[in-house]
């Protein structure tokens, strides 16, 4: 007996119905915080959703990026118009931000990856594909790869400041 498995499209109602989750999720986390009292142990609780927030923070950067890679892959202009015409960030910002999921996409899969997990945050992201991109251009993709790796080890200690120096040097360490 062979098993069978169903392949299922995500279909723009899934996505619409994933977004609705998110927002009624930051609904609930808001009015949580409407009864915080000020002891010891909402201070720690405070703090822990505040680390729990980075990192979603984190993940849903990834996903802007991601679905603005995919918007350019499928040819999708008017999602590419729309990020740089948008009156929530300016011109450079937006340009900045469709050059990073380019750089996301095709380049820097490990940084993507961490940054989609919520492992670093947006800053750590640029702050190391911009050390990394002032490595010498000879660097096969399997090199790159492990240079990424490398830096990934220092995200727990290091800001983005630290990351980009160490980044760039990486090849003299």
């Amino acid at each position: 007996v062979g098993l069978v498995l169903s392949v299922r499209s995500i279909t723009i109602e899934d996505m619409n119905e994933g977004m609705e989750l998110m927002q009624r999720g930051i609904a609930a986390l808001w009015e949580s915080t409407r009864s915080l009292s000020s002891d010891e142990k909402s201070h720690a609780g405070l703090a822990g959703l505040v680390d729990a927030v980075a990192e979603a923070e984190a993940q849903l950067a990834g996903l802007k990026l991601h679905l603005i890679h995919e918007a350019r892959l499928a040819g999708a202009e008017n999602v590419l118009a729309a990020v740089k015409e948008s009156v929530r960030t300016t011109v450079g910002q937006a340009t900045s931000t469709v050059k990073l999921s380019l750089e996301l996409g095709e380049r820097f899969e490990l940084i993507a990856d961490a940054l989609n997990n919520g492992r670093i945050s947006l800053a750590q992201a640029e702050a190391i594909i911009a050390g990394l991109k002032k490595l010498p251009a000879r660097l096969t993709k399997a090199e790159m790869l492990q240079c990424q790796e490398s830096i990934l080890d220092h995200t727990d200690t290091l800001g983005p400041t630290e990351l980009r120096t160490l980044a760039a040097r990486l090849l003299e360490v």
